[in-house]
């Protein structure tokens, strides 16, 4: 696999989650056994602004994998995947959540796992 394609699968995944905390918080907190109150949606939306914003900029570096010049970019998102993954466990160890983090976790270290090997191919 290339810089390209880790690029494209994390735009679209992020944007998806991202439209889906911006449009259904109440729905996608309670899939993770968040309960939903006023400030929790609001933080919701939040962090699904920020997804959409992480997805517009690792789409913008798509055209910018074939020269190379995304190794950098790829390495710091794994980094944040990895820290991602371990707060995710941290969370549901201390009982928030239900067992869909795992999902999470999955996805957070198939992705920090990845960009590393595309990085370094």
């Amino acid at each position: 696999m290339n810089q390209k394609v880790y690029l494209l699968s994390a735009t679209v995944l992020t944007a998806i989650f991202g439209i889906g905390f911006i449009l259904l918080p109440a729905q996608v907190l309670a899939l993770y056994g968040v309960p939903s109150n006023t400030s929790m949606i609001w933080l919701g939306r939040f962090y699904g602004g920020t997804l959409v914003t992480i997805a517009l900029i690792m789409g913008t570096l798509i055209p910018l994998a074939q020269e190379g010049h995304t190794k950098e970019v790829i390495l710091s998102a794994s980094l944040g995947n990895a820290i991602l993954a371990f707060i995710a466990i941290g969370t549901h160890l201390a009982g928030i959540g239900n067992d869909i983090v795992w999902i999470a976790v999955a996805l957070y270290g198939v992705f920090a796992l990845w960009g590393v090997v595309v990085a370094f191919k």
